[in-house]
């Protein structure tokens, strides 16, 4: 799956960054997801495994899913990670940033600042990256790519 996010702009070439650190930061470097209940194990994952974006448009958000385990809280880490894209550069990276889900919420979204400059360059790319602890698991995508489309 892939989900492109656009602005009304002429035609720009693409960035790409990869998925490993958050967009909020946080000391934690492990997560306590509750051990599987009645209603099933927890799952977490993307909602696409490929994402493109302008480079002026402000955030990237992208939705967590999680199933199973819903009568109870849960948590998943995110984070950002280069590919030719530069965290601090071209977006704001983050490091094993947590994600509660309350009781019933299934679907939790996340935002990756984009960074606007005023130099012509190709396409660049970074990622997003989930990790799950305890009883919980990565089902389906836990890593994305996002493409950056230059504005200039």
């Amino acid at each position: 799956d892939s989900v492109t996010v656009v602005q009304d702009r002429p035609a720009e070439s693409a960035e790409s960054a990869e998925a490993g650190e958050a967009v909020r930061t946080t000391a934690a470097s492990r997560t306590r997801v509750p051990e599987a209940g009645a209603d099933g194990p927890v799952e977490f994952g993307l909602v696409a495994d490929r994402y493109t974006v302008s480079e002026g448009f402000a955030a990237l958000p992208l939705t967590l899913r999680r199933n199973g385990g819903v009568d109870d809280e849960a948590t998943v880490a995110w984070r950002t990670s280069d590919g030719s894209a530069t965290a601090g550069s071209d977006y704001a990276g983050f490091d094993w940033t947590v994600e509660t889900f309350g009781p019933g919420e299934m679907n939790r979204s996340i935002y990756v600042p984009i960074i606007s400059d005023s130099i012509a360059e190709p396409s660049e790319v970074f990622y997003v990256e989930l990790r799950a602890g305890g009883a919980g698991e990565i089902a389906g995508v836990g890593r994305a790519s996002v493409t950056i489309l230059d504005d200039d």
